[in-house]
């Protein structure tokens, strides 16, 4: 079982710096944004979701210079980071299947 990280912008260079991490930028008034964050937290939890990744969210409401930094234009987005490094972003919402095909070949175990 996966547990979803809740992070602020002090925490998040910490948060990502080792391993395979999953980051989601939402806020909280945005209905798109609660609509990925179902779909997180039922995967997280799920048999399928690849147990490397480490799961993380930015409410970027409480976190607004993180998300400048990172050129985070529109939420929900997904960055996956793997040591650091972003490795790749997903602007808006995706279903089950397509998140676990956008983790890809970076995630398996």
């Amino acid at each position: 079982m996966q547990k979803i990280e809740m992070l602020t912008a002090a925490g998040f260079p910490a948060a990502v710096k080792k391993g395979v991490v999953l980051v989601e930028f939402s806020a909280c008034q945005c209905a798109h944004c609660r609509k990925m964050d179902n779909v997180i937290d039922r995967m997280a939890v799920s048999s399928h979701f690849p147990s490397v990744v480490k799961v993380a969210r930015i409410d970027v409401e409480n976190s607004p210079l993180i998300a400048e930094k990172l050129v985070v234009e529109a939420i929900p987005t997904l960055m996956l980071f793997r040591d650091g490094v972003e490795l790749r972003r997903q602007i808006g919402i995706m279903d089950e299947d397509a998140l676990l095909q956008w983790l890809g070949p970076d995630t398996a175990e």
